[in-house]
């Protein structure tokens, strides 16, 4: 069959992640159903970045306990790429939040974006690492 405005997808991404759901689940004495293994493992964040990938992990696992809330990333602010992945972080939240159901706190999400932004623009443009 032609492609056309068709593309394949890849699916190596989302099997790592469901790997990690499934050792998660194993590790800590979790259940996880196929749809939300499936859920969790398509949440869009950049997956290249262990601290993104950290914060991923622990909403996965609080999810997974039937948290009511998702908590705010930790944000680090002791360097630009620490920015940068601070900045990667607070996208996290927001796509974890509402691929699983939950509630973003969107003024905080546009006030985090601002203040990350700025900041590392202030520290690129003054050659402050």
């Amino acid at each position: 069959m032609p492609y056309g405005i068709y593309e394949k997808i890849n699916v190596n991404r989302t099997m790592r992640h469901i790997k990690l759901i499934e050792e998660i689940c194993e590790k800590k004495g979790l259940e996880c159903s196929k749809a939300d293994m499936y859920k969790l493992a398509t949440v869009t964040f950049d997956d290249t970045t262990p601290p993104v990938i950290g914060a991923w992990v622990d909403y996965v696992k609080d999810y997974l306990r039937g948290e009511s809330e998702i908590k705010y990333p930790r944000i680090i602010r002791s360097s630009v790429l620490k920015l940068e992945a601070s900045f990667k972080k607070v996208d996290l939240y927001y796509s974890f939040c509402r691929t699983m159901g939950y509630t973003p706190d969107m003024d905080w999400i546009a006030n985090m974006k601002s203040y990350l932004s700025d900041e590392i623009d202030y520290r690129l443009t003054n050659n402050l690492e």
